[in-house]
């Protein structure tokens, strides 16, 4: 299972921890992983909000190898989650089925990402409160767009962009969806995209070739 290869591997314990909380954590969490096709995805989360806590990656992985063998390949193929994991008992990881709506391609003209391009997105933001996200100089609006991200290298990045009047979302789906897009396309050296239709809206989430005026065509 291409996700359960993700998880880091280590017999020593180490540091998960609500990101929000803007502490330093080995893991900020959430974290998702997800399979090259998009149909299963493994996130990591504190299971109370704002809390930490120490827990060995191999430990981890043990949690979801059993998950994966009782509810994906078992009785619930939809998936399951594990609780009460790490010292403090804080942790809880679940596995879920996914129908993704992504589509990968190549810039025309531009050169393909170098695969180590991965896009950490451990720094989006991931709030499950809902705001208005809309076009940069519209009224009455929480989050202007577009908003961009990009990795250390700045050799690829990730934007959030908007066609059509403001739209109410939540950051944690826009985070979802850029992590499928990073793990279906981006990891392959290719560009990608994400979008979910509201009304007349079209708010998107797209991974792309960092050159000149790129920022631009996205909203194109």
């Amino acid at each position: 299972m291409d996700a359960y290869r993700q998880l880091p591997a280590g017999s020593h314990a180490r540091s998960y921890g609500d990101r929000e909380t803007q502490q330093a954590y080995d893991f900020p969490l959430p974290l998702r992983y997800a399979s090259a096709d998009g149909t299963c995805f493994i996130e990591v989360f504190p299971t109370i909000e704002g809390t930490s806590d120490l827990l060995k990656p191999l430990n981890l992985k043990q949690a979801v190898r059993y998950l994966i063998h009782k509810c994906v390949e078992g009785g619930n193929p939809e998936g399951g989650i594990a609780e009460k994991l790490g010292q403090a008992n804080r942790l809880s990881v679940f596995v879920q089925r996914f129908e993704p709506n992504v589509d990968c391609f190549n810039d025309e003209g531009k050169p393909p990402f170098n695969q180590q391009c991965l896009l950490d997105l451990s720094y989006m933001p991931v709030t499950d409160t809902e705001q208005v996200f809309g076009k940069k100089n519209t009224p009455n609006i929480d989050v202007a767009l577009p908003v961009r991200f990009a990795d250390s290298s700045a050799q690829c990045v990730i934007d959030v962009i908007i066609d059509g009047p403001p739209v109410r979302a939540i950051w944690y789906d826009i985070w979802g969806s850029g992590v499928m897009v990073v793990a279906m396309c981006a990891r392959f050296g290719r560009s990608g995209v994400s979008s979910a239709t509201a009304g007349e809206s079209e708010l998107a989430i797209r991974v792309m070739y960092n050159a000149a005026g790129t920022l631009l065509e996205a909203m194109t």
